[in-house]
């Protein structure tokens, strides 16, 4: 009687170890892919933020202004928090090139435009709208 204790005794030991053993790694592999998650998410806000720069960077140009090279840091509301910057370079006239990067907590992406402009009879400023002239863009990881 004894024996078919100690018997059921270990199976139950041994079950309990198993299922632990399956729940931690199922935590550990839940973590990870959390984790890659939040790099996909910080990738993309970067990215959106270095778009954002290049299309600041036009909206200066198409004002016939020069662009500044840094934006403030972006926040959003509910709750307050600072979500990235970019940075940004022009050069050339044309074609005009813009390389703009997305700067977030965990990383950084960036884009790099090329536009030749077209003569735009309303301003007299070269229009580097998309619509005008030869429009390239390279996403830089």
């Amino acid at each position: 009687m004894n024996n078919k204790k100690g018997v059921a005794l270990l199976t139950v030991v041994l079950f309990v170890f198993t299922l632990s053993l399956m729940g931690i790694t199922f935590l550990a592999m839940i973590n990870t892919d959390l984790r890659e998650v939040d790099s996909q998410y910080q990738e993309q806000q970067a990215f959106y933020l270095a778009e954002a720069g290049v299309q600041k960077a036009l909206w200066y140009l198409n004002r016939g202004e020069a662009p500044p090279t840094t934006s403030q840091p972006l926040t959003i509301d509910n709750p307050p928090q600072e979500v990235g910057r970019y940075t940004m370079t022009v050069s050339g006239v044309d074609p005009l090139n813009i390389s703009s990067t997305g700067i977030v907590k965990a990383g950084s992406a960036k884009i790099e435009v090329s536009i030749e402009a077209r003569d735009n009879p309303e301003t007299p400023f070269p229009d580097y709208s998309p619509l005008g002239g030869t429009w390239t863009q390279k996403y830089v990881r």
